[in-house]
């Protein structure tokens, strides 16, 4: 009488039931491996949300910065609540502003002081925006920033206005095709002599 072989399933294990994984012990092993793949998502949260802050910081402060249009002085190039990136790296090489760039700085002379403070935001709102201005994302309300075409550099002498209602800059009038329809360029009269850098 010829002995038996042991049979093998389907899977290539043998037909012992110590050594063939149950449907049971394959559920186990896939929760096992799905937990552990959740726990890993939840580690890598917090550091991908922590170098995308410091990426937002680098930018701010080195590269770019947003800002929101406050006021319609410089219609009809940028409107009221427009958005615009502000680049802040050309000038770490030594770039000055020149004629015709528009430019963002700090308001020398509260020229904004007329202007209506706004409503304040509920607690949580606050603090949500205040983490967004931090971070470059939103602008800040509490800074000051104006935003505005430069016509004169320093050493130009500037006045208002010339015979035909324009702006001068040495004597010559300035051709503004980007002023508002109807607005003239000043209603006071002025003349004034652009200090240069590092003058007083």
């Amino acid at each position: 009488m010829g002995s038996r072989g042991r049979g093998r399933v389907a899977d290539g294990t043998d037909g012992d039931p110590r050594t063939s994984p149950g449907r049971a012990e394959r559920r186990r092993v896939a929760r096992k491996v799905k937990r552990r793949r959740q726990r890993s998502a939840v580690r890598e949260i917090p550091v991908l949300v922590g170098v995308a802050v410091l990426i937002a910081l680098v930018l701010k402060t080195f590269l770019v910065q947003a800002f929101v249009i406050p006021s319609g002085s410089m219609e009809q190039t940028i409107r009221i609540s427009d958005r615009v990136l502000v680049d802040k790296l050309t000038p770490w090489f030594g770039s000055k502003p020149q004629r015709g760039d528009v430019v963002v700085f700090k308001d020398p002379g509260n020229w904004l002081g007329q202007e209506a403070a706004p409503a304040e935001d509920p607690v949580g709102l606050k603090q949500i925006k205040q983490a967004l201005t931090f971070i470059g994302v939103m602008p800040s309300a509490d800074e000051r920033d104006l935003i505005k075409r430069v016509i004169a550099v320093g050493g130009d002498t500037v006045k208002c206005c010339g015979a035909d209602g324009r702006i001068t800059v040495n004597g010559v009038p300035l051709d503004e095709p980007y002023l508002h329809p109807g607005n003239a360029p000043s209603k006071i009269p002025f003349e004034v002599k652009v200090p240069r850098a590092g003058s007083s």
